[in-house]
């Protein structure tokens, strides 16, 4: 891993996504006087981590790279695509999704593989935009009978750029938004069904949180890194060196999220 201040190496993605230095801001610090101060703070000591790549990137690019080539195969018109992509969801290191969800999927793929293809034409579309690939893609599968959650398709969608689109799932999303003060799809008035427009909704979170990460000279290499940090934030206990003090600060700030939504819950006195 590189060193403290040594990561900013961004690379043309899909998407035009751009880190752009903004004027300076006071460091992170644990006692900031914003949410996001106080967020990208821990958010930085699990990214300065000797672990941070081991754990929540270099894995993460090896199931993306086996996603790509069941993607190949498709575009191939190799039959095998769906053992592929069957063996990217079954194979380790994969512990990003269900295998409840994940398998019956792939097995869906092979008793109707007219839709299947179809899906997967439209969600590995490289000319149309993020949200028209996940909608038509859920159409699909929804009109064939099937489920699917955001999270089995930003996963297979993981296979057009990993670095560009990570993986979304709804709990860490939801608690790091909350953590940031940043409105939940549903403030927004996006709708749970709507996939293309939660998950578009996600990746401006993630180059929102880059450029007030770079405010405060925290330099993450491109949205897979900060999906990364908050996924540490939101799902990670306290690291192992850290002090007893630095742990019980940080288990109390993961406690402000449930807090903050038990209190919103909680039935109004008349």
């Amino acid at each position: 891993m590189l060193a403290f201040g040594q990561k900013l190496t961004i690379e043309p993605i899909e998407t035009g996504w751009t880190v752009t230095r903004m004027n300076a801001v006071e460091p992170a610090s644990p006692q900031g006087k914003t949410r996001w101060d106080r967020f990208l703070y821990w958010a930085n000591r699990f990214y300065e981590s000797d672990e941070f790549d081991e754990v929540e990137r270099d894995y993460k690019l090896e199931i993306a790279a086996r996603l790509q080539e069941a993607k190949a195969a498709f575009f191939e018109n190799d039959p095998t695509w769906i053992d592929k992509l069957n063996h990217a969801i079954t194979a380790k290191p994969n512990n990003l999704t269900n295998w409840r969800a994940t398998q019956p999927f792939t097995a869906w793929c092979r008793a109707d593989p007219e839709n299947a293809r179809l899906a997967f034409r439209f969600l590995w579309n490289a000319d149309d935009s993020v949200s028209r690939r996940m909608d038509q893609f859920a159409e699909v599968v929804v009109a064939s009978g099937k489920n699917i959650l955001i999270a089995e398709t930003s996963f297979f969608h993981m296979a057009m750029d990993p670095l560009a689109f990570p993986m979304h799932r709804a709990t860490p999303v939801e608690r790091a938004m909350d953590l940031t003060g940043y409105p939940e799809p549903k403030e927004a008035g996006i709708k749970p069904g709507e996939l293309g427009r939660r998950y578009e909704y996600f990746l401006t979170y993630l180059d929102i949180m880059t450029k007030r990460a770079l405010e405060r000279d925290i330099h993450f290499r491109d949205p897979l890194d900060a999906q990364g940090a908050t996924w540490c934030v939101t799902q990670w206990g306290p690291l192992d060196n850290w002090s007893e003090s630095d742990k019980q600060a940080f288990l109390a700030f993961q406690r402000e999220a449930k807090l903050r939504k038990e209190s919103s819950q909680s039935p109004k006195t008349p």
